[in-house]
């Protein structure tokens, strides 16, 4: 008798000692508005970026129905940019995402008659989207921008 409740403490002993490892946490949800704010204080952009929310909400404001939009450029003939979208459907995002290929496809018009060094980087633009929300980032350090949308 001595023996079987021995066991039986041991076994439970046990299941706890590996229940305790196996970490049945859930992973914390993806935070697309927390993934931007890392993204404008963590990659490297050639310069200061510089928040252009009215320049923001002339180019992409048609596209938005009542979404949000933010918008960061560093200017000086540079083309590293940074950008989020939050929409109210599916259906909104697909509005927006055109939005974005006409003003990439401007941006790199621009670049390559004006400075075409800052072109390839139009070329490695990073977008990311959920069914929601847009992040578009243009930089050097695609290396840092795509280490952050990954940690979903």
């Amino acid at each position: 008798m001595k023996k079987t409740i021995c066991i039986m403490i041991l076994t439970a002993l046990a299941l706890a000692v590996f229940a305790g490892c196996a970490g049945n946490k859930a992973p914390d949800p993806f935070d697309p508005d927390a993934a931007f704010g890392k993204i404008i204080s963590e990659v490297k952009f050639a310069g200061d970026l510089r928040d252009q929310a009215e320049y923001a909400e002339f180019v992409f404001g048609d596209a938005m129905n009542g979404g949000e939009v933010r918008m960061y450029e560093a200017g000086d003939k540079l083309a590293d940019a940074a950008m989020f979208f939050k929409v109210n459907d599916k259906a909104d995002l697909e509005a927006v995402k055109a939005a974005v290929d006409e003003y990439l496809a401007s941006r790199k018009l621009e670049a390559d008659r004006y400075n075409p060094a800052e072109s390839a980087k139009i070329d490695k633009a990073v977008v990311w989207s959920d069914d929601t929300h847009m992040i578009v980032c243009i930089t050097d350090d695609t290396d840092t921008v795509n280490k952050i949308l990954n940690n979903k």
